[in-house]
């Protein structure tokens, strides 16, 4: 099956490159942005494995399968490698030629920089556990997300930003920090307590989240418009995906598409992402800014269920104990009154399940499932007290919350309470052996 993800706009414009992985291999493909012609595979020779970012419209930096981060041609072949040590991750060219990445080396993940023309090698610049997430101001300031052991980045982390005279300052610290990044006239914009911040101040207070548990380095759950002025983000609603526009010290946003949209890049042709739905597979995606148009340059694994007439989820939530617990519940109505339950855990335990395309429950409901997604204490999207109320609880509160789920489930004839199937991976699947075993 094939996987498209991380969009982005050469400095011009005139290109797109994304990323696609199909049955173990993951490669870059570039393509004329105005869709004159087809796409090109560009690392034929290196695979890709952790990122990528535009040096210029003809030279692309890019992390290799074998962790290197290597100098690419944007119509294919590898000119020279800029690290041997360590697997790379989110690269981010700057000014003057200088390239800042993660490395990983096992014992330590620092944010390092090295010149794009391969004169020198890295320069370590973090000097926390774990760093990651650099991005590049017009005036070469430098700014990552960092944490220290034994800390998780969603539950307390930094925004760090290092002058070019190399002095350091912690911008933003505490939990859900990250995403870095700046305007085209040099704010610094970021993720702080899942919210949107510039200069300091949140762009938007709302009660929704604005971005995803940091698990891993190359998220961008939002964008900088070309000139500075406005921010674009995908607005969290308890699972429902919505990307919106909106800029620091507006009191509102704008609406501009339903649906999930990830890896954000902003560019003079407009917004590109990947965007999916419950009902919409994912696939790289073209919006203009002011909502006139919307065009699918790449589409991503379909699975069979379109002519079928994939179903919406709808928002649920039942009681346990003194919480309230959200959920998802997937069903297409038929002749059966009472349809088997099964339950989908999500793992973490801070992920969230989501109103996404996802052909595992598309295929369940169509056999005649019912299809109950738990968000249980622990997870994201609810705010910080729902995510951190599983802290010392873990094995306890979730397994209370499934459990509570489903027999909520079977009370409102959503589901058969003598046929239920749970499954879960990781975190979910711990908490589904323990539902086995307590709530039998």
């Amino acid at each position: 099956m094939l996987f498209r993800s991380d969009p982005r706009w050469s400095p011009s414009g005139t290109r797109l490159a994304w990323s696609e992985a199909r049955d173990g291999r993951c490669d870059l493909v570039t393509a004329p942005a105005d869709g004159s012609g087809p796409a090109v595979v560009v690392t034929g020779d290196t695979g890709a494995g952790g990122g990528f970012a535009w040096a210029t419209d003809d030279l692309l930096v890019v992390v290799g399968e074998d962790g290197r981060l290597v100098v690419t041609a944007a119509d294919g072949g590898r000119i020279r490698s800029l690290t041997t040590e360590g697997r790379a991750a989110a690269p981010a060219v700057g000014p003057e030629g200088t390239v800042a990445c993660v490395i990983d080396r096992g014992d330590a993940c620092d944010v390092a920089t090295v010149p794009l023309d391969g004169s020198a090698w890295p320069t370590r610049v973090s000097a926390a556990d774990f760093a990651w997430d650099p991005a590049w101001s017009p005036d070469g300031r430098l700014a990552w997300h960092e944490w220290d052991l034994p800390a998780v980045p969603w539950d307390d982390s930094r925004v760090v930003e290092r002058g070019p005279d190399g002095t350091t300052r912690t911008v933003a610290a505490g939990a859900g920090c990250g995403q870095p990044r700046y305007s085209i006239d040099g704010r610094l914009g970021y993720l702080r307590g899942q919210r949107l911040w510039v200069d300091d101040a949140v762009v938007l207070d709302e009660e929704h989240e604005h971005g995803e548990p940091a698990w891993s380095p190359g998220a961008r759950a939002w964008a900088w418009s070309p000139d500075g002025t406005e921010v674009a983000w995908c607005r969290n609603e308890a699972g429902f995906g919505r990307l919106v526009i909106g800029a620091p010290g507006r009191r509102s946003a704008r609406d501009l598409s339903k649906g999930w949209h990830r890896a954000l890049d902003w560019g003079r042709e407009g917004i590109v992402c990947i965007r999916s739905g419950a009902v919409t597979p994912p696939g790289v995606t073209v919006l203009a800014p002011n909502g006139s148009s919307r065009r699918v340059v790449a589409r991503g694994p379909v699975g069979g269920f379109e002519a079928a007439g994939p179903v919406e989820p709808r928002a649920v939530s039942w009681r346990s104990g003194s919480a309230t617990v959200p959920g998802l519940l997937w069903r297409r109505e038929s002749s059966a009154e009472r349809p088997g339950l099964f339950v989908l855990v999500h793992g973490g335990p801070t992920a969230q399940a989501l109103a996404d395309w996802n052909p595992r429950i598309q295929a369940l409901v169509e056999r005649g499932w019912t299809v109950l997604q738990p968000n249980y204490r622990g997870s994201s999207g609810y705010g910080a007290e729902h995510r951190d109320a599983l802290v010392g609880q873990w094995g306890e509160y979730d397994t209370a919350d499934v459990a509570a789920g489903i027999r909520h489930a079977g009370r409102e004839g959503g589901g058969d309470p003598g046929r239920v199937v749970v499954m879960g991976g990781s975190a979910g699947g711990f908490t589904a052996l323990n539902v086995a075993a307590r709530h039998p």
